[in-house]
């Protein structure tokens, strides 16, 4: 199980912010634009998404710590064309973040639309004083048929804490579904 901001759908918002390398020029103008996500440990794992190199989230990377990145390969090609995003600095909005991660690009679009680059944000790892930062998609990933273990994914939600609310709890495949219906 993993924290997100959002699902990894097509159509859900993502913040939209600028990414500059060390020695960038300082013109808003140049900045590259990117969409951003935040998520936890095991994210990728839980949806069963390749980390190309370097790793995921995990432990180490706390408040406290450096903060960190996970790339999606569009981005990481088109900053370092040449490969090695692992360990590289980079500036996304206010926060100088350290790339730790390549993933697959993760979006579900059309044959005929590029994946957008995007920049995993550690979940952890944001501003608290954010009110959104309280919200969270939580990803589960089960053995056999996902609709069926939402009932027991609640109940076990609502035993460790009753007071978490608990909102449009269904199966990626359903959101997935609903959001292709009218391309079917």
């Amino acid at each position: 199980a993993s924290p997100a901001s959002g699902p990894p759908l097509p159509g859900w918002a993502r913040p939209v912010t600028p990414v500059r390398l060390p020695g960038d020029s300082a013109d808003p103008s140049q900045a590259y634009l990117v969409g951003t996500t935040l998520v936890g440990p095991r994210y990728f794992k839980t949806l069963g998404v390749g980390v190309v190199e370097g790793r995921e989230f995990d432990d180490r990377d706390t408040m406290d710590g450096q903060r960190v990145a996970v790339v999606n390969l569009t981005l990481a090609r088109h900053v370092w064309p040449n490969g090695g995003a692992v360990g590289r600095v980079m500036t996304v909005g206010p926060h100088r973040v350290e790339v730790v991660g390549v993933v697959k690009d993760l979006q579900w679009i059309n044959a005929l639309q590029q994946p957008d680059p995007i920049a995993y944000l550690n979940f952890w790892q944001q501003d608290r004083s954010n009110p959104w930062s309280q919200d969270s998609r939580t990803h589960v990933s089960v053995a056999g048929d996902a609709d069926a273990m939402l009932p027991a994914i609640q109940r076990t939600i609502a035993a460790i804490d009753p007071d978490v609310p608990i909102s449009d709890a269904r199966s990626l495949g359903v959101s997935l579904d609903s959001q292709f219906a009218a391309m079917r």
